[in-house]
C-alpha cells in the first residue's frame, strides 16, 4: 500500500522537484496569460496548507470549494489535500435547492468561494453555518513554517457529489488510495510525454478532470492549460497560443471541435480546399475500411492552423461513439477515451491507441476486476449484462446513505455500476447502456435511449434530443440548430418535421419517434455532458406548454412594459422602427424582445428578406445573412439594427432594384447568353434530350397554346420526379426553350462539373432556396430583367405523397415586384416513371398540362382570407389553389 501513498505524496510534496518548468498556463481576458512554475505552485501549495491547517481545519474536516478552473484553484485544492482537509469541489452553477443539499449533506466546516458564488451562497437557507472565505483572500492564509498531516491510504481525500443524472446528487468519498492509484494507471499507459502540454477545458467539480485532467498531469511534471472559457474562440487560442499537445475532453466538446473544423474548412478556397476537403474524406474511407488514414500527412496546413503539435485527444465523461472516434483519426489525432463512473474514481477501461478498438471503453486496466452480471439486466437486452467490478480504484460507499450503499454493491462485494454491457473475444468492453435508462415500449422492445438520441442528433438540423416515454409512447424533446436552419431558408417547425420523418425512415418502426415538441431551451445536463434524465419529463411539459397557450398579454408587449435594457435599445431610431414593423407584421402574436423569429415567428430565409427590405426602406440599415445567422431572439435582431447606425456599416441590398449588381462574376456568368459554340451544344443536348423521353414514354400534351397567349411569363410546374424538368424540355419547342431560364436546386443541378455543364446550356439558375435569399432573388429578377421567361417548381423539392408539398414564398415575392403573368403546370406519370429511391426510369405514359395563364392580382383572390398578411404570401397560397384545382378536374 506504501508504493500507492508514495504515488500520492508525489502529488502533493515533489512538484517542486520539476523546478522553474512551467506547470500551470491560464488563459484570462483580452490578451492576459498567467503562468505558474512547479516550484510556484508547491511552495504556494504547502505554505497554504500549513495556513489553513493551523487552527481553521482540522484532519478529516470537509472543505468546499466553489469556483472556475485557475492556478489559484489549483493551489487551493491541492493544499486543502495536503492539509489533510476533504476537498469538496462544487459546481459553480448548481441551483439554490442543489447547493443547499451538497452543503448541508457534507457539513463542510469551511467553504472557499469566488465572488460570484460567495453572495449565492449567503442567500440560502442553510442548516449548518459553515465559515466563508473569499477566494481572492486565501493568501492572507499562507504560513511559511508549521506540521503537515501525513496521508494514509485509507483517509477521504475528496468527497464529489454526482450529477444528479436520474435524482439528486449522492456523496462519493474518495481516499488517497484511490487518487494515487488512478496517479498510476495514468502514469503507466504513457499517454503523455513529460514534454507535453495538456489542455484543460472542464471544470473541476467532475472525477475525470480532477483526478486525470489536473492531477494526473502535474504529478508528471507535464503542463496544464486552463482555457477562459470553453468557447470555440477561446479554446482555439488555448490550443494554438499555449501550444497544447493533448486535450482532456468530452464527446460534446469533441463534437463541436470537430464540427468547428468541418466549417473552416469551407473557408479554403481553390485548389487548397478543394484538396482539404477531398483528403478528409479519402482519410475517413482509409480509416474505416483499412484501419489506417493520412489526416496527419494530408491535412497539415488545417492542423497547423488549429494547433501545429495537438496530437492526442483524451475522451471521458461519457461514452465517444465509433463514428466520432473514427472522426477524430481521420483528422489525424491520436484518440484515446477511457470508461469509469465517480465510484470508481474513475477509470475502470482504457481504449489506447496501441490496442484502439473504435466503438469499445478499451480494456479493464490492471489490478481492476471486472464481469459482466446477466441476471441483472432485462431479458430481452440480447447478451449483455450489468458490468461489476472490484478493485483498489473503488469507493467504499455513500455519504449518508446506507441503503443506497448496501444496494450498490453485491452480497460478495462487487461494485454495480448501473451500465450494461459485453466483453468481446479480444477483451474490449462495450457499453450498450444503463439499466435505469432502459425504455420498454407498448408492444414490448426494450431500447435505450442514448442511441435513439444519438442518431436523430445526425441530422443537421437537430442541435440536441432528448428521449423519454410519454403515455406509453416514444417521445423527445428537441432543441433546433437554428443556425443550420437559418442557412438552409426553411422555418424551423418545417425544417424539424423534414428531420424527424428523415431519420425515423432508417430506424426499425418500435425505435421511431411518435411524438415530440420543439424546445428553445437547451437539455439539461451535467456539465460533463450527461442528459438529467429525471428533468425531462418537466422539461417536455414546459416546451409543449408554452407551444399551446398564449403569454398573457395579446398582440406585441407594450413598451412600457418592457425591461429598462430593451426600453434603452428601443430608443435606438432605427430598432424602434425595426420592432414597430415587426408588431405590424406579427400583429396577432405575443410578440416579446425575448420571441425567437425562426422558431416562433417561424421566420424563414425568404421571410428574413421580406422584413430586412422592410427595414432598409425605412431605415437605411440593411441587414445581411452573416448578421441574420447571429440572430435568435428579436432582442438579437434589435441589437444588430441599432449596432449597424452606430459604425454606419451597410451591407446588403435591395435584390430587386439593381439585381446584377448583387452579383459577383460567378453568379452573372449563370444569366451571359451562348456563344455559337455553347448554343450548338445546347440544340444538340435538346433534340438527343427529345428524342430519349419520346422513346421512353408515351407522352401527351394539352394547353400548350396558353404559353404563347401570355407573353412573358413565369411557369410553376408541380415537381414529382428528377425528370419532371427532362419531360418539359423535351416538349416545349426549341425557339421557346431558349427563351426560357430554369430555377434549378444547386444540392442537385450543380453537384458535379457535368450537371453544371448541362445546367449552363440549358440556362439554369443556381438557386439554394432561401440560404442566400438575396442572391435567389437577384438571380431570378436579372433572369426576367434579360426578357426571359422563368420555369419555376413553387414547392421547391419533389412531393413525397399525392398532396402538394408547401409552395416556398419565394416565387411570390419575385411576383411582388416582377408581376408576370402565370402559368400553372400540372404533371403525372412521372413520378411512376421514376419515382424517388429509382435510379433508372421505366417506361409509362406522361401527361403535362399547361393551364391559362392568371395575373398575380387574381391570385391573391383565389388565396383563403387567412393566408398569410404580406402580399408575397398570399400569391403562393393563391397559386396553389390554382393548381390543386387543375389537378381535381384532372382526377
Amino acid at each position: 500500500m506504501s508504493a500507492l501513498t508514495n504515488t500520492l505524496h508525489r502529488l502533493t510534496d515533489v512538484l517542486k522537484q520539476y523546478g522553474s518548468k512551467t506547470a500551470i498556463i491560464e488563459f484570462g481576458e483580452s490578451d492576459t496569460i498567467y503562468r505558474c512554475t512547479f516550484e510556484e505552485l508547491s511552495s504556494h501549495m504547502n505554505s497554504l496548507a500549513r495556513g489553513i491547517g493551523a487552527g481553521m481545519i482540522q484532519k478529516g474536516d470537509r472543505v468546499g470549494l466553489i469556483a472556475r478552473p485557475s492556478i489559484q484553484t489549483t493551489t487551493i485544492a491541492l493544499a486543502l489535500i495536503r492539509a489533510g482537509a476533504v476537498l469538496v469541489p462544487i459546481d459553480r452553477q448548481l441551483d439554490d435547492d442543489s447547493l443547499e443539499h451538497i452543503i448541508d449533506d457534507a457539513a463542510l466546516r469551511l467553504i472557499i468561494a469566488d465572488d460570484s458564488s460567495f453572495e449565492k451562497i449567503e442567500q440560502l437557507s442553510l442548516k449548518s453555518t459553515p465559515e466563508l472565505i473569499r477566494l481572492d483572500e486565501t493568501d492572507t492564509y499562507r504560513h511559511p513554517t508549521g506540521e503537515l498531516p501525513s496521508l494514509e491510504p485509507d483517509d477521504v481525500a475528496v468527497l464529489f457529489y454526482t450529477s444528479g443524472t436520474t435524482g439528486p446528487s449522492k456523496g462519493v468519498p474518495l481516499s488517497a488510495q484511490n487518487i494515487a492509484f488512478q496517479l498510476e494507471t495514468v502514469a503507466n499507459a504513457k499517454l503523455i510525454n513529460r514534454d507535453d502540454r495538456v489542455l484543460l477545458p472542464l471544470p473541476l467539480h467532475h472525477v475525470y478532470p480532477l483526478f486525470i485532467g489536473l492531477f494526473a498531469p502535474l504529478s508528471l511534471g507535464v503542463c496544464v492549460i486552463f482555457p477562459h472559457t470553453i468557447t470555440g474562440p477561446h479554446l482555439m487560442r488555448a490550443i494554438k497560443e499555449g501550444d497544447a499537445r493533448v486535450i482532456i475532453g468530452v464527446p460534446r466538446l469533441y463534437r463541436a471541435f470537430y464540427e468547428n473544423i468541418e466549417h473552416s474548412l469551407q473557408e479554403y478556397k481553390g485548389p487548397a480546399g478543394i484538396a482539404l476537403r477531398t483528403g478528409l474524406k479519402v482519410s475517413m474511407v482509409l480509416r474505416k475500411r483499412f484501419n489506417t488514414g493520412i489526416g496527419a500527412i494530408f491535412l497539415q496546413p488545417l492542423r497547423r492552423r488549429i494547433g501545429p503539435h495537438l496530437r492526442v485527444t483524451a475522451s471521458g465523461g461519457s461514452a465517444l461513439s465509433k463514428e466520432l472516434f473514427l472522426k477524430l483519426e481521420s483528422l489525424g489525432f491520436t484518440v484515446a477515451a477511457g470508461y469509469g463512473l465517480t465510484e470508481t474514481s474513475p477509470l475502470l477501461t482504457l481504449n489506447l491507441p496501441s490496442m484502439a478498438k473504435p466503438g469499445s471503453a478499451g480494456r479493464i486496466i490492471d489490478k481492476v476486476g471486472l464481469r459482466i452480471h446477466k441476471s441483472n439486466s432485462p431479458e430481452s437486452v440480447t447478451g449483455q449484462g450489468e458490468i461489476q467490478v472490484q478493485g483498489p480504484n473503488v469507493f467504499k460507499g455513500y455519504r449518508n446513505l446506507d441503503e443506497e450503499t448496501k444496494k450498490a454493491f453485491t452480497p460478495d462485494g462487487w461494485f454495480r455500476t448501473g451500465d450494461l454491457g459485453y466483453v468481446d473475444n479480444h477483451g474490449f468492453l462495450f457499453i450498450t447502456g444503463r439499466i435505469s435508462t432502459v425504455m420498454v415500449t407498448e408492444s414490448g422492445e426494450n431500447i435505450q435511449p442514448d442511441e435513439i438520441e444519438e442518431w436523430y442528433e445526425k441530422h443537421r438540423f437537430i442541435e440536441e434530443a432528448g428521449v423519454l416515454m410519454r403515455e406509453g409512447k416514444l417521445s423527445a424533446v428537441v432543441v433546433p440548430d437554428i443556425g443550420a436552419i437559418t442557412g438552409h431558408g426553411m422555418p424551423a417547425g418545417e425544417a424539424i418535421r423534414e428531420a424527424m420523418e428523415e431519420q425515423s425512415k432508417n430506424l426499425p418502426t418500435y425505435k421511431r419517434i411518435a411524438q415530440y415538441v420543439i424546445s428553445r431551451e437547451n437539455l439539461p445536463r451535467t456539465r460533463l455532458g450527461k442528459i438529467r434524465r429525471h428533468l425531462l419529463d418537466e422539461h417536455y411539459s414546459r416546451a409543449e406548454k408554452s407551444r399551446e397557450s398564449p403569454l398573457p398579454h395579446a398582440g406585441p408587449i407594450p413598451i412600457e412594459e418592457m425591461s429598462s435594457d430593451d426600453k434603452a435599445l428601443l430608443e435606438n431610431p432605427a430598432s424602434h422602427t425595426a420592432w414597430e414593423i415587426l408588431a405590424r407584421r406579427f400583429s396577432d402574436f405575443p410578440l416579446t424582445p425575448d420571441t425567437s423569429p425562426q422558431i416562433d415567428l417561424g421566420i424563414d430565409s425568404l421571410g428574413w428578406l421580406e422584413i430586412t427590405l422592410d427595414i432598409s426602406e425605412k431605415t437605411g440599415v440593411e441587414i445581411d445573412e452573416q448578421a441574420i445567422g447571429r440572430i435568435e431572439t428579436v432582442r438579437d435582431l434589435l441589437r444588430e439594427i441599432a449596432g449597424q447606425t452606430r459604425s454606419g456599416a451597410q451591407q446588403g441590398g435591395d435584390p430587386f432594384r439593381a439585381p446584377e449588381q448583387l452579383l459577383n462574376a460567378t453568379e452573372r456568368h449563370w444569366l451571359r447568353p451562348h456563344t455559337p459554340a455553347t448554343e450548338a451544344c445546347a440544340h444538340g443536348l435538346y433534340l438527343f434530350n427529345r428524342t430519349l423521353m419520346r422513346a421512353l414514354f408515351s407522352m401527351r400534351t394539352e394547353g400548350i397554346d396558353n404559353l404563347y397567349e401570355a407573353g412573358q411569363c413565369i411557369i410553376t410546374p408541380n415537381h414529382i420526379s428528377y425528370i419532371d424538368s427532362f419531360v418539359i424540355a423535351a416538349i416545349l419547342p426549341y425557339d421557346y426553350l431558349k427563351g426560357c431560364a430554369w430555377a434549378a436546386g444547386v444540392e442537385v443541378a450543380f453537384r458535379n462539373p457535368l450537371f453544371r455543364f448541362v445546367s449552363r446550356l440549358a440556362y439554369a439558375l443556381p438557386i439554394e432556396h432561401g440560404r442566400n435569399a438575396r442572391k435567389d432573388m437577384a438571380l431570378a429578377a436579372a433572369a426576367i430583367d434579360r426578357k426571359r421567361n422563368l420555369i419555376w417548381y413553387p414547392e421547391g423539392r419533389r412531393e413525397t405523397s399525392r398532396e402538394f408539398l408547401p409552395f416556398r414564398p419565394g416565387l411570390g415575392l419575385v411576383l411582388e415586384h416582377r408581376p408576370l403573368p402565370i402559368v400553372p403546370v400540372i404533371i403525372k406519370g412521372t413520378e411512376r416513371a421514376m419515382p424517388i429511391g429509382r435510379a433508372i426510369p421505366r417506361p409509362t405514359t406522361i401527361k403535362v398540362t399547361f393551364g391559362k395563364p392568371i395575373l398575380p392580382d387574381a391570385l391573391q383572390d383565389k388565396a383563403h382570407p387567412e393566408d398569410g398578411r404580406e402580399d408575397g404570401r398570399r400569391y403562393v397560397e393563391g397559386l396553389k389553389s390554382v393548381m390543386e384545382e387543375m389537378m381535381v378536374r384532372q382526377g
